[in-house]
């Protein structure tokens, strides 16, 4: 949290400690309150404030700004968020927070310790299972021997669960991305249902359409579809769904997708794209689910090749989808034909379709 390497002689650490900030009748309770005597004889103190699902509350931290400055310069304000928008947040006050890191910078900093207490070896396996620990680098080897090798079910479910918590989806209209109840489900939401791990953006009334953004590892058992390079491993994938028992013909809906297919492999085409995304629309040959008003497919290997980092496969994997969904709609006349589509008539469950027996559902 200080950013440099520091000797500590004697510390103290309080939790949710009761303090009063002056010309306040009020009590604050910062999380974390660490008070360190270091080599030289300095006192340093850490104000940490801890978020998980929770917003950053700007207030909170600017009271416990003014508790750092009772203590005549040798405090900071620290802050730990769960995702990167928690983090930018606490780091644009300026001259409040100090310190912004996600938990992931934490649970890298904990593995480092050599020797660490049975308490610290349950608190890093809590992390990893609230998908707070930090992910690795999906290995391009593991893909092609995929399902046989565990790690990639865990990687795929917490890349999805970035792409939701730290990226902007603001290119999509806000009927997909606002926050609803729906049956037992809050949507947006992670999936990992059908043969796909992702994200599920939800309209109310319910799939008109539904899209969905994520990773295919079954095609054939629900989306009836092909691996676009089985050898290399599983897709990327972007749906499109409607229920086609409340909506047989969809043909002025089909029209502005093929369009936008168009813009698509356009667009791929002139970045120079050797293996550009495989689009299929309802009753085309290879599609052989007629909820998939649209499916796009592409070789999850072919997009993350160049990468040599975890947030860089992160990154392009992002930018893959904000292609294909900007280019979709870039025309609003797709999104207007959207719109007369009729809902879903049943049960809406997240629980339908979820695998019993691979993460997240067997921990």
């Amino acid at each position: 949290m200080l950013g440099r390497v520091v000797k500590v002689h004697q510390s103290t650490v309080l939790t949710q400690n009761s303090e009063r900030v002056e010309d306040q009748t009020a009590m604050v309770f910062p999380d974390l309150k660490v008070t360190a005597l270091l080599e030289g004889g300095k006192q340093q103190t850490v104000y940490c404030e801890h978020k998980w699902d929770s917003p950053c509350n700007s207030d909170q931290l600017r009271n416990y700004a003014e508790l750092a400055r009772r203590d005549q310069g040798n405090s900071i304000v620290a802050f730990v968020g769960a995702t990167q928008q928690q983090v930018r947040e606490a780091s644009n006050l300026n001259g409040v927070v100090q310190k912004a890191v996600r938990w992931e910078d934490i649970y890298r900093s904990f593995k480092k310790i050599s020797n660490p207490s049975p308490m610290l070896q349950e608190f890093l396996i809590f992390m990893e299972t609230q998908n707070l620990g930090a992910i690795s680098m999906i290995n391009l080897s593991h893909l092609r021997s995929f399902p046989q090798v565990p790690v990639v079910m865990r990687q795929l479910w917490q890349c999805a669960n970035r792409l939701l918590s730290d990226f902007p989806w603001d290119f999509l209209d806000a009927r997909y991305r606002n926050p609803q109840r729906l049956g037992n489900g809050n949507f947006p939401c992670l999936i990992n249902r059908y043969g796909r791990i992702g994200i599920e953006f939800m309209t109310n009334p319910p799939y008109t359409p539904t899209i969905v953004t994520g990773f295919l590892y079954d095609g054939i058992g629900e989306h009836k579809v092909e691996f676009t390079r089985p050898e290399h491993g599983i897709d990327l994938m972007l749906r499109i769904e409607a229920d086609p028992n409340t909506n047989p013909d969809c043909r002025r809906i089909i029209h502005e997708l093929k369009e936008g297919r168009q813009r698509i492999l356009q667009k791929e085409m002139e970045q120079g794209q050797i293996y550009r995304t495989r689009v299929r629309l309802r009753d085309e040959p290879g599609n052989g689910n007629k909820w998939s008003l649209l499916i796009a497919q592409k070789c999850l290997a072919d997009v993350i090749r160049d990468c040599d980092s975890e947030e860089k496969q992160l990154q392009a994997i992002y930018e893959y989808f904000r292609q294909l969904l900007t280019s979709l709609f870039s025309d609003p006349q797709l999104e207007q034909e959207l719109r007369t589509l009729n809902p879903y008539g049943g049960k809406i469950s997240i629980g339908e379709g979820n695998p019993g027996n691979c993460w997240p559902y067997r921990f």
